[in-house]
């Protein structure tokens, strides 16, 4: 469910997503040995034959707004908000529920090329006894930029790197600790065709 008003310079929307219920039966032609081991790792009980696991995709609210200062310059922002605790599931089990904030531009240089840019926050609300080695995320800033280049009238090609810069987390347990981070770059092209 969304709604989108625009008074001029200014474009303001709203969207609500609503929670999807997922289970997951896993197939395993071969999972005798992990029937065996659950007893004493409960964590492999998931990989089992016929083992059910749920992995709901919460419900999102988002808020954006866009302005333009001139008809070539535009920026933005948007917030995010993940409702974590009312779903089923590892990915899910969460202390807070997530949520992400955003601010970008982007400028057309001419009639043919428009830059942009933005950055990302993504705050997670995961406990440290959640955190696996299968199944964790961490905290989150992400650069982005951007290009499109306007070929002809009918084409557009459009380009897009990101970095994200992930905190570091660390986990004491029994035996010592875990750290927890993770190394992102992303590479986007596109193509634009109107007829």
């Amino acid at each position: 469910v969304g709604v989108h008003a625009n008074f001029g310079k200014l474009s303001l929307a709203a969207k609500y997503e609503f929670k999807t219920n997922i289970e997951l039966e896993n197939e395993s032609n071969n999972s005798m040995n992990l029937t065996a081991m659950a007893a004493t790792v409960p964590a492999v009980s998931v990989y089992a034959d016929g083992a059910k696991v749920d992995s709901d995709i919460p419900a999102i609210a988002t808020l954006g707004a866009q302005y333009a200062f001139t008809p070539s310059v535009r920026a933005s922002a948007g917030f995010h908000y993940y409702f974590d605790k009312d779903c089923e599931g590892s990915a899910t089990d969460v202390t807070y529920n997530t949520w992400e904030a955003l601010v970008g531009a982007e400028w057309d240089i001419n009639s043919k090329v428009t830059v942009s840019g933005g950055v990302q926050r993504t705050q997670y609300g995961f406990r440290d006894g959640d955190l696996t080695d299968t199944n964790f995320n961490i905290n989150s800033y992400g650069l982005c930029l951007g290009a499109a280049v306007r070929l002809n009238d009918m084409l557009k090609l459009n380009v897009g790197y990101m970095h994200s810069f992930y905190d570091s987390h660390t986990v004491e347990n029994a035996y010592g600790f875990d750290k927890y981070t993770r190394k992102n770059d992303v590479v986007g092209v596109g193509v634009d065709f109107t007829f």
